[in-house]
C-alpha cells in the first residue's frame, strides 16, 4: 500500500522535532549535571558522548547528502560561525572553570582564569572556522557530484 505523501512528510516533520527534543532534553541533562551539580565528568560523559554524536549526525548527514544551499560568502560565514561557537564555549568553559577552581583563581592568579578564557575563545574560533570552510568545501563538492549525475542522466 502507497502512503500519501502528506503522511509521509508529517510523519518526518514527527520525526525531527521528536529529535531535536532529545537533544535539548540531553544538552539541559548535561548543563544541569555538570554546572549546577558540579558532578564529575564520568557522571555524564555518555550523555555528552550521545550529545556529540546527535549533533555531528545532524550537521554532517545534510553536507554529506548535498542538500544544504550553498553559501554566498563561505568566509564571512566561517568568522560568524566561528565567533558564535567560541562564545559559547568560552562562557560555558568559563562558568565551569571558575565554578571548580574559584578558590585558586581568588589567590593571586585571575590573569590565568583571563589568560584560559582567551585560549578558549581562540581555540574554539579557529577550530569551528576551518572546520565550517572544510565542510563548506564538502558540500559544495557532493552538489557538483549531484549536478553532474543530472546532466549525464538528461
Amino acid at each position: 500500500m502507497h502512503k500519501d505523501e502528506r503522511v509521509i512528510a508529517e510523519q518526518r516533520k514527527l520525526n525531527s522535532l521528536g529529535l531535536w527534543l532529545v537533544v535539548v532534553v540531553l544538552g539541559a541533562y548535561i548543563l544541569f549535571k555538570a554546572i549546577i551539580l558540579q558532578a564529575p565528568y564520568q557522571a555524564y560523559s555518555t550523555a555528552v558522548l550521545i550529545f556529540v554524536t546527535i549533533l555531528l549526525y545532524m550537521g554532517l548527514a545534510p553536507i554529506v547528502a548535498g542538500i544544504v544551499p550553498k553559501v554566498a560568502h563561505p568566509v564571512k560565514n566561517g568568522i560568524w560561525t566561528g565567533l558564535a561557537t567560541a562564545m559559547i564555549v568560552t562562557i560555558l568553559g568559563g562558568i565551569t572553570n571558575w565554578s571548580q577552581y574559584h578558590e585558586f583563581y581568588q589567590q593571586q592568579h585571575v590573569m590565568l582564569f583571563g589568560a584560559s578564557l582567551i585560549i578558549m575563545f581562540l581555540s574554539a574560533f579557529v577550530l569551528t572556522f576551518i572546520l565550517q570552510l572544510a565542510l563548506n568545501a564538502v558540500n559544495n563538492s557532493r552538489q557538483k557530484q549531484i549536478e553532474r549525475q543530472f546532466d549525464e542522466e538528461d
